[in-house]
């Protein structure tokens, strides 16, 4: 008998050889992912010239993308649950709106009142 027809005979597959990053379990799209993240920052800090990555800006974007954070974490929630939704965006456009206008147009004015009276 051949080897070919002992394989044959036994029904065995041919074995694949695993890849390094299967056998480390490594996503390559998450890898993409951050690659593609990670050139973003450069191009943005080069075009800045270096004003890009500072300290005082990270901490700006990050404050200015919690809301956005906290209502992806809720859609997760709700889209998993199989319940769509599609009031979140409304709604935080409508919260984002009176924020604002408590800050420019409310806040100063009681606080004026408030220090005039001291």
């Amino acid at each position: 008998m051949s080897t070919t027809e002992t394989d044959k005979d036994a029904g065995a597959k041919p074995r694949r050889r695993a890849r390094l990053t299967d056998a480390l379990e490594i996503d390559t799209r998450l890898l993409g992912m951050i690659g593609a993240f990670i050139a973003v920052l450069v191009v943005f800090n080069l075009l800045t010239d270096g004003r890009f990555l500072t300290p005082r800006n990270i901490f700006n974007l990050t404050i200015q993308t919690v809301s956005v954070a906290i209502m992806a974490t809720g859609m997760v929630f709700v889209i998993v649950t199989r319940h769509i939704d599609l009031s979140v965006g409304a709604l935080l456009a409508t919260c984002s709106a009176v924020m604002a206008m408590m800050q420019t147009a409310w806040l100063p004015q009681y606080l004026a009142c408030r220090s005039a009276t001291r």
